[in-house]
This record gives C-alpha cells, structure tokens and sequence, in this order.
C-alpha cells in the first residue's frame, strides 16, 4: 500500500497524509498517557430491576455514581429493599494513594491512586447470588509541587472518574451473571413491581 502511494501520490499530499497519521497516533498515545478510559455507561438488564443499592458503602462516592449513571439509561432503581428485585451490596469503597516517584528536590513528581471496592448481589429475601467481588481501578497522575491547588483539583476529578468506572466495570458483571444464571421464569415471585396507583 505505501509502494502505491508512492508512485501515484504527488509528494506534499503523501508527507500531509503521513503527518495527520503521526499526529493521530500521538493523541492516542497522550489520552492513554493521562488515563484516558473508553467506557460504556452503566447498565444492568431488565431481569435485574427494580434494583436496589445498600451495604455499608451506599453512600458513597461510588454509590452516588451508580445510582447516576443507571437512572440515565433508564434502569428502574428502587429507593428501598421492600420494593426491589434484587440488592446490590456495597460493601467497602476505598481509595489510597501514594507518592510514585520524587523529583530532584525530594518532592512528590507523581502519585498513584488505587481504588477499590467490594460487592455482592442479594436476591429479594437477601439470599446471597454473586460475591462478594472486588474490583480495582488504578491511575496516576503527575504533580507539580508548586501547583498544589492544580494538583488538588485534579485528584478530586480523576478519583470522581475511577468512581464511574468502577460503576460500569460492576453493571457488566452484573449483566454477565444475569445472562448466565437468571431465567425468565426463575425470577422471584415475591420482588415483583408494585403496581401503579390508580388514578
């Protein structure tokens, strides 16, 4: 293919061509760099709803994101146990950091954030199906010691990000026990959805 661009390429048209490729490949190569993750939204089947989120970690941060992200792609959350098929359970959120390497003064130059959670997933008489499951989810960011408000700023929107991730990164496990296990006709008769008042 580059032999026929070549000889039926004028030479400015081949070096553009060949620029916009290098330069392509560069973006790439800097979104990777600054932990830049394609994701897609979290979502849980129909088998699964109405769900409800609880456990210890319920209100967290990651908590806040699931609730988010699945009442955006219309997934029926429950606000209660009672008027649920099935419960997620949060049961721990952590997020560690820790300094990754120095500068030549002795300051922090890069740090490195590990977030993690557990959870499991509870039938409507808390009946445990799946767990409990870790997920981790890592980055690392570089600091600028004499930009300390920056560096802040940045941790705070990249740990809210790690939250989404791990959001998505549970509903496809979610979704991948659904599949396997939860029928049509074995789900359970007694978390049905309560009907709509009259009017």
């Amino acid at each position: 293919m580059m032999r026929y661009l070549n000889e039926n390429m004028p030479m400015q048209k081949f070096a553009a061509l060949t620029a916009r490729l290098v330069n392509l490949l560069l973006a790439v190569s800097l979104l990777t760099g600054c932990g830049f993750h394609l994701r897609e939204q979290a979502a849980v089947p129909s088998s699964l709803q109405p769900l409800y989120i609880g456990g210890p970690a319920a209100n967290g941060r990651l908590a806040q994101a699931m609730r988010l992200q699945l009442s955006s792609v219309d997934t029926a959350v429950s606000p209660t146990i009672m008027g649920s098929r099935y419960e997620l359970r949060l049961l721990e959120e952590k997020t560690e950091r820790r300094i990754a390497s120095v500068d030549q003064r002795g300051l922090a130059a890069e740090y490195l954030l590990d977030a993690t959670t557990l959870f499991s997933l509870h039938d409507h008489d808390g009946k445990l199906l799946l767990g409990p499951v870790r997920v981790n989810e890592r980055r690392s960011i570089f600091n600028d010691p004499d930009k300390a408000t920056t560096t802040s700023e940045e941790i705070r929107l990249t740990e809210m990000d790690m939250a989404k991730v791990l959001a998505s990164r549970i509903a496809l496990r979610l979704t991948a026990y659904a599949n396997q296990s939860i029928k049509p006709d074995s789900m359970p008769s007694s978390a049905t959805a309560p009907a709509p008042e009259p009017q």
